[in-house]
């Protein structure tokens, strides 16, 4: 999660983060320990982040190009409709970043055929394999991101971004 926060965004940019759960608000965390502006939608937990929401905030705020979610939300057991997520991200002219960690490999996700820009995961959740292996797919329109400046190095108590 820190390195796509790390690679895709830059200080003070504008991002939308969608959260139905503690690992949507950890998107907001590091976010901000990125010194990145949070716009936070955050659903009551155990409900589904609604992409109609979506498409509002992203319309109220024309300048917001990255949206942060979950698939599906670990501590709640939610699952979002990403396909439905992507699409009106898409139409703001935003790309769609999805944390798939507990998801991935436990219930559908077609990330080329939903559009979703970045989906990260990781073995010890949804592919029930030993911890320690990340797994990150970026789409076309993703590597079209400019490289963002060097965000910068902050500490909290949620996140440690390295010095590198």
């Amino acid at each position: 999660m820190e390195s796509a926060v790390a690679n895709m965004t830059s200080p003070g940019e504008k991002v939308l983060v969608a959260s139905s759960g503690h690992f949507g608000n950890r998107w907001r965390e590091i976010c901000k320990a990125y010194s990145v502006e949070v716009e936070h939608y955050e659903v009551e937990w155990g409900q589904a982040v609604d992409p109609a929401e979506v498409s509002k905030r992203l319309k109220d705020a024309p300048g917001i190009k990255l949206v942060f979610t979950t698939l599906n939300e670990t501590s709640t057991g939610v699952a979002n409709d990403i396909q439905a997520l992507a699409k009106v991200v898409h139409e703001a002219g935003a790309l769609i970043v999805v944390d798939a960690i507990s998801g991935l490999g436990a219930m559908p996700c077609e990330s080329e055929a939903w559009g979703i820009d970045l989906i990260l995961a990781g073995s010890q959740k949804g592919f029930m394999i030993p911890p320690g292996l990340g797994f990150v797919s970026l789409s076309p329109g993703g590597w079209k991101r400019p490289k963002p400046p060097r965000a910068p190095v902050t500490i909290s108590a949620t996140t440690r971004p390295s010095k590198n």
